[in-house]
C-alpha cells in the first residue's frame, strides 16, 4: 500500500498478522469497537468494512530489548468469495486513500509488480551488466520489446480463437513466449511470407497457453484476492 509503515524491528506486514489493539476508529459506526483487538472486532463487526487505528507492541532488539507501542492504520475487508478478512496496513490517512478503495489501489500495484516479474523472470530485464551503460539501455529496450510483442501475440490468439484473458494467464503466457522467442523473430525477419511457420506458431501458442489447472485462478486474480505473496 503507498507509504506502508515500518519501525524499529516490526514490520507491516508483521502488523497484519498479529493482533493489535484498536484506540481509534475512522467510521462513527464503528466506535464502540475501540478498545477490543482487531480480530474481536472483525467478528462483531458482521461483515462490514473496518477502517480503524490500532496499537501493538513490539521489542526493539538494537536497544536491550525495550518495549515500545506503534500504531498502525488498518483496513479490514471480508472477502465473501474467499471467505476471510483481508488486512491492510498503512500509514496513508483517510483523507489521502479513503478506505473504499484500499482494494483497487491494491489490485493496481499487484499488476505492476507482475509486470516486473515477467520482466525479470522470462525476458532477463535483471541479467543486465552493470557495466556498460548503452549495452545496458539496449538490453532493457530489448525486454521492453519482447514485452510488447508478447502482449500483442496474446491479443492476436484471444481473438482469433476467441478466448477470455483468464484462459490464458499471463504468467504462463510468458514462459511459452520466451521458449518459442528465436522462432517467432525469424519469422517477423523473413524476407518471404512464413504463413505455414506462422500459422504453427500461433496453433502451439493456442494449444499450450490455456492453463491446465482451470479450476486455479490465474496469478494475477490471486493476488489481487490477497490470496498469494510474493517470495
Amino acid at each position: 500500500m503507498p507509504s506502508t509503515s515500518t519501525a524499529g524491528s516490526i514490520s507491516a506486514e508483521r502488523a497484519s498478522t498479529e493482533n493489535p489493539i484498536i484506540v481509534r476508529s475512522h467510521r462513527p459506526q464503528h466506535e464502540h469497537l475501540i478498545g477490543l483487538k482487531l480480530r474481536d472486532a472483525q467478528d462483531a463487526a458482521a461483515f462490514e468494512m473496518l477502517d480503524v487505528d490500532a496499537e501493538m507492541g513490539f521489542m526493539d532488539k538494537a536497544n536491550k530489548f525495550r518495549h515500545h507501542r506503534i500504531t498502525f492504520r488498518f483496513v479490514a475487508v471480508y472477502n465473501e468469495w474467499a471467505r476471510q478478512w483481508h488486512r491492510y496496513v498503512t500509514n496513508a490517512s483517510p483523507s489521502m486513500l479513503a478506505a473504499e478503495h484500499f482494494t483497487a489501489v491494491y489490485a493496481a500495484r499487484w499488476e505492476i509488480e507482475l509486470l516486473f516479474r515477467e520482466l525479470k523472470t522470462h525476458y532477463r530485464l535483471d541479467h543486465e551488466p552493470r557495466g556498460n551503460r548503452f549495452i545496458s539501455e539496449s538490453l532493457l529496450y530489448a525486454a521492453v520489446l519482447t514485452l510488447v510483442v508478447s502482449r500483442r501475440l496474446h491479443r492476436l490468439v484471444r481473438r482469433r480463437y476467441k478466448l477470455t484473458q483468464d484462459a490464458l494467464p499471463f504468467d504462463r503466457w510468458a514462459r511459452l513466449v520466451a521458449s518459442i522467442s528465436q522462432q517467432i523473430l525469424e519469422s517477423a525477419l523473413s524476407p518471404r511470407p512464413r504463413r505455414l511457420s506462422e500459422r504453427r506458431l500461433l496453433a502451439y501458442l493456442r494449444n499450450e497457453g490455456p492453463d491446465p489447472n482451470r479450476s486455479r485462478l490465474p496469478l494475477a486474480t490471486r493476488g489481487q484476492q490477497g490470496l498469494y505473496l510474493p517470495a
